[in-house]
This record gives structure tokens, C-alpha cells and sequence, in this order.
């Protein structure tokens, strides 16, 4: 990987990981801190990077369905999905595929409990960002080893 790559990625976790604090406290992450890290993948991208724009361009959809998602069912939080949609961009299609299948076994037994032991509906939200930085952690750890 390319040392924009790199930076790609810190800027996402770093990103993921602030907000993972808002999202736990209020249930919602500060549109300036997603412009903040659009910015700087943007200013990431002068730098040498193997991700092609194809790849980038391709890992955009996913977040672009998830944005049509939350303003059509609600399902989804419109901050979940502008993540997913830098993610996205900054890491391209496959290590996004990667980033959100680490996401969301990560979430799978903390939604597991929350049904089943403190007896919540499916109408009940979830913060997802703390899972999402776990994911990007096993994301750079992965890609470390």
C-alpha cells in the first residue's frame, strides 16, 4: 500500500474514533467532523496511493445506497452512511467490503444482547460507530500483519 493509503486510512479511524463518542453520548455525529475527514482524505489523495479512482469510485455505492436508505426507511442513521461513504472513497471497494464485514461482526453480539437480555425491539438503535472503529482497528491490524 501507498503512504496515501496509509494516511487514508488513519484519517478514517481517527474520524470513526471521535465519533464513536458523540454517537454513544447523543446518537449523532457533527456533520463538521465528516467534512473535516472528507477534506483531509481529499488533501490525502496528493499523496502516493495504490487505490485506484476506479476503486474508489466503485466503493462509493455502497454508501450512496445506505444514504438512500436512511432518508427513504429510516433504518439507517444519515451519519452511518456518510461514513461508509468516506470510508468508501478513502479505502476503495474492497478493503470497504473488508472494513464492513469486521464492522459488523463486531456488532452482532452486542445487537444479540441487546434483544435478548435487555428484551429491546428492532425499532431500538444501536450506535455504530464505536463498532465501525473497532473494525477499522482490525482493518489496520490485518493489513499490518
Amino acid at each position: 500500500m501507498g503512504s496515501g493509503d496509509w494516511v487514508s486510512i488513519a484519517i478514517l479511524w481517527g474520524i470513526t474514533t471521535a465519533g464513536a463518542v458523540w454517537d454513544i453520548r447523543s446518537k449523532t455525529v457533527p456533520l463538521r467532523l465528516l467534512l473535516v475527514g472528507a477534506v483531509a482524505l481529499i488533501v490525502a489523495l496528493l499523496l502516493p496511493h495504490e487505490v485506484t479512482w476506479w476503486q474508489r469510485a466503485v466503493g462509493l455505492i455502497p454508501g450512496a445506497v445506505m444514504i438512500g436508505i436512511s432518508f427513504w426507511k429510516k433504518m439507517i442513521g444519515v451519519g452511518d452512511a456518510a461514513l461508509v461513504l468516506l470510508y468508501g472513497w478513502g479505502i476503495g471497494f474492497r478493503l470497504l467490503c473488508i472494513f464492513l464485514m469486521l464492522s459488523f461482526l463486531c456488532l452482532l453480539p452486542a445487537a444479540i444482547f441487546f434483544l435478548t437480555a435487555l428484551h429491546r425491539s428492532r425499532r431500538d438503535t444501536i450506535p455504530f460507530y464505536p463498532f465501525a472503529a473497532a473494525g477499522c482497528a482490525m482493518l489496520i491490524a490485518g493489513l499490518l500483519w
